[in-house]
């Protein structure tokens, strides 16, 4: 039996994935149209959102209650009275928009790693320009363990290096016209 036939291709990338694999998981994607058989994450995590949405906040909370050299994280955060430096920080304001995008990847790791509960994954490609993303499944792949191969694509990962340095650039008036012109184009199919 090929290869790529005992392999469940994690695709991360906007272009079709090649049609060649039994098993694809389209990370970014919701569209299965030319891959009937392919599981779209934002799909499959909009479909269980309410269950994802329970496991991430319990996760969050777990955290900030483990202990360190006898106190919690939260505990140990805490700078003075009254003042909780764990209050301010990025992963307990769960903002996944702007500031954490990389919430959206855990989440949809979560429910990729209910997925794969599910079946008996042998091998996992993983191809994507995302370094904490193929981190975290390098670290899933040897919990559950997974055979785990990640095809890096650098040119995806320069072209956005380019834009975020490009916009980093602008002078800031300029900058809030970018951002609310992406933030209506990208919201505008959910204008109903």
């Amino acid at each position: 039996m090929n290869q790529k036939n005992k392999t469940l291709l994690i695709w991360d990338f906007a272009d079709s994935p090649p049609p060649d694999y039994n098993g694809i998981v389209l990370w970014q994607s919701f569209d299965c149209e030319y891959y009937p058989k392919a599981i779209s994450m934002p799909k499959l995590v909009e479909e269980h959102a309410d269950s994802l949405k329970s496991r991430y906040l319990k996760l969050i909370y777990d955290l900030g209650e483990k202990e360190l050299d006898g106190r919690s994280i939260i505990n140990q955060l805490q700078l003075s009275t009254g003042f909780n430096y764990w209050w301010l920080s990025l992963i307990i304001e769960k903002c996944n928009y702007s500031k954490s995008t990389w919430i959206n990847d855990a989440i949809r790791l979560l429910a990729f790693e209910s997925l794969i509960n599910k079946k008996y994954i042998y091998n996992i490609k993983l191809v994507s320009s995302n370094v904490l993303l193929a981190s975290c499944f390098r670290l899933l792949c040897k919990k559950k363990k997974i055979i785990f191969d990640w095809q890096r694509l650098p040119e995806v990962q320069e072209k956005q290096y380019l834009v975020k340095r490009s916009f980093k650039l602008l002078p800031k008036p300029l900058k809030s016209l970018v951002w609310l012109l992406y933030y209506v184009i990208s919201r505008w199919p959910l204008k109903g």
